[in-house]
Protein backbone atom coordinates (compact mmCIF):
# COMPACT_ATOMS: atom_id res chain seq x y z
CA UNK A 1 0.00 0.00 0.00
CA UNK A 2 1.69 3.03 -0.69
CA UNK A 3 1.79 5.76 1.55
CA UNK A 4 2.40 9.35 0.93
CA UNK A 5 1.97 13.27 2.92
CA UNK A 6 -0.64 14.99 2.83
CA UNK A 7 -0.99 18.41 4.01
CA UNK A 8 2.09 17.89 6.24
CA UNK A 9 0.36 14.60 7.44
CA UNK A 10 1.11 10.66 7.01
CA UNK A 11 -1.75 9.08 5.06
CA UNK A 12 -2.70 6.20 2.89
CA UNK A 13 -2.90 7.00 -0.99
CA UNK A 14 -5.95 5.61 -2.45
CA UNK A 15 -5.23 2.53 -4.99
CA UNK A 16 -7.67 1.13 -7.10
CA UNK A 17 -7.81 -2.24 -6.51
CA UNK A 18 -8.88 -5.40 -8.80
CA UNK A 19 -12.24 -5.86 -6.82
CA UNK A 20 -13.36 -2.56 -7.44
CA UNK A 21 -13.26 -3.43 -11.48
CA UNK A 22 -15.11 -6.41 -10.80
CA UNK A 23 -18.43 -6.59 -12.22
CA UNK A 24 -21.67 -7.15 -9.92
CA UNK A 25 -25.23 -7.73 -10.60
CA UNK A 26 -28.25 -5.63 -9.36
CA UNK A 27 -27.58 -7.01 -6.27
CA UNK A 28 -24.19 -6.21 -5.79
CA UNK A 29 -22.72 -9.86 -5.85
CA UNK A 30 -19.67 -10.50 -7.89
CA UNK A 31 -20.39 -11.95 -11.28
CA UNK A 32 -18.20 -14.68 -12.53
CA UNK A 33 -16.41 -13.58 -15.53
CA UNK A 34 -14.65 -16.15 -18.10
CA UNK A 35 -11.01 -16.77 -16.74
CA UNK A 36 -12.21 -15.89 -13.06
CA UNK A 37 -10.86 -18.17 -9.94
CA UNK A 38 -13.09 -19.72 -7.96
CA UNK A 39 -14.09 -18.72 -4.39
CA UNK A 40 -12.46 -21.39 -2.74
CA UNK A 41 -8.72 -22.92 -3.38
CA UNK A 42 -8.42 -26.65 -3.92
CA UNK A 43 -5.35 -27.64 -1.21
CA UNK A 44 -3.37 -30.92 -1.41
CA UNK A 45 -0.51 -31.96 -0.01
CA UNK A 46 2.76 -33.41 -1.64
CA UNK A 47 5.59 -35.78 -0.57
CA UNK A 48 8.56 -33.88 1.39
CA UNK A 49 10.52 -34.07 -1.84
CA UNK A 50 7.40 -32.37 -3.86
CA UNK A 51 6.62 -30.11 -1.45
CA UNK A 52 10.42 -28.39 -1.54
CA UNK A 53 10.78 -28.55 -4.78
CA UNK A 54 7.44 -26.40 -5.70
CA UNK A 55 7.97 -24.06 -2.93
CA UNK A 56 11.36 -23.50 -4.57
CA UNK A 57 9.45 -21.94 -7.86
CA UNK A 58 9.32 -18.03 -7.89
CA UNK A 59 5.76 -18.40 -9.01
CA UNK A 60 4.69 -21.47 -7.87
CA UNK A 61 0.56 -20.93 -7.74
CA UNK A 62 0.74 -19.86 -11.62
CA UNK A 63 3.01 -22.87 -12.31
CA UNK A 64 1.06 -25.28 -10.58
CA UNK A 65 -1.88 -23.83 -12.20
CA UNK A 66 -0.67 -24.21 -15.51
CA UNK A 67 0.45 -27.76 -14.82
CA UNK A 68 -2.93 -28.96 -13.63
CA UNK A 69 -4.54 -27.04 -16.88
CA UNK A 70 -2.52 -28.62 -18.71
CA UNK A 71 -2.73 -32.63 -17.57
CA UNK A 72 -6.65 -31.98 -17.58
CA UNK A 73 -5.96 -31.06 -21.23
CA UNK A 74 -3.94 -34.21 -21.71
CA UNK A 75 -6.72 -36.34 -20.22
CA UNK A 76 -9.46 -35.11 -22.60
CA UNK A 77 -11.34 -33.51 -19.55
CA UNK A 78 -10.91 -29.76 -20.33
CA UNK A 79 -11.03 -27.66 -23.40
CA UNK A 80 -10.04 -24.26 -23.77
CA UNK A 81 -11.88 -22.15 -26.40
CA UNK A 82 -9.06 -20.54 -28.89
Amino acid sequence: MAIGKIEGKIGLALMERPIDRAKRDTNGRFINEPGSMADSPICVKFSTEVDELLRSLPSRSDKIRQWVIEGLEREGLLTREP
